[in-house]
């Protein structure tokens, strides 16, 4: 499902769904339990690194001009009296990264600003798309965890002889199973609860991060002189 806000939209539903039912050969009405694993991990577009396309805001390689300042210098080292008399080197920054690009390979002052504009763009490019991918494994360990796996957290039940489906997280219940598998106005109500139960679990731990960085270090005991 590549649809956007899709993942926003069904990021709850990543866990261990339990399914208790009687199955039609079991003579003795025992009911039976299974359970499946559910991921829901976000997508992010993938870049070709051959395509360098700088005038596409969307792309890797676009870096707006007025984000990048440019000085001009005279290029130092070796390289002849002209090379060190004139201000043929570039130095550009990138502002909002602090990225910085130095070119003094060439006598022309422009085919060195021409350069450190390739230089910075794959650098840049190269950034985002580290910065892609951290983020895509950070979302990807938080939907659900191995350990959460292996030992069967269950997030939500399917009880066919109770014609009920049961949220966990929200302790949420609701009736009419089959219009819950369905994917009716029932499914719908689980799905609200479990989100608003995920933004309030999520709000919890940024709170509880934020506080446990503000702490002070606890102070040390202080030596007694005798």
């Amino acid at each position: 499902m590549q649809d956007a806000g899709a993942y926003d939209m069904f990021r709850s539903e990543a866990g261990m769904h339990r399914v208790q039912r009687i199955p039609s050969t079991e003579s003795k009405g025992r009911v039976h339990t299974s359970a499946v694993a559910v991921w829901v991990l976000p997508s992010f577009p993938e870049s070709n690194p051959g395509d360098m396309d700088v005038d596409d805001p969307d792309s890797d390689f676009y870096v707006n001009p007025t984000d990048v300042r440019i000085e001009t210098m005279r290029a130092s080292g070796a390289g002849g009296q002209h090379v060190n008399k004139t201000e043929s080197a570039i130095r550009m920054t990138h502002t909002p990264t602090g990225t910085v690009v130095c070119m003094q390979d060439h006598r022309s002052q422009q085919r060195n600003r021409d350069d450190a504009w390739k230089v910075l763009r794959s650098r840049l490019a190269s950034q985002r798309v580290e910065q892609r991918e951290a983020e895509a494994a950070r979302l990807r360990s938080s939907v659900l965890s191995q350990a959460q796996i292996t030992r069967g957290d269950k997030i939500r039940t399917y009880n066919y002889g109770q014609d009920r489906c049961t949220d966990h997280r929200a302790g949420f219940d609701v009736h009419n199973l089959p219009n819950v598998l369905a994917g009716g106005e029932t499914l719908e109500r689980v799905m609200r609860a479990a989100k608003d139960w995920l933004v309030a679990h999520d709000i919890r731990a940024l709170v509880a991060e934020e506080e446990a960085g503000a702490a002070p270090d606890k102070a040390r005991p202080q030596r007694t002189k005798r």
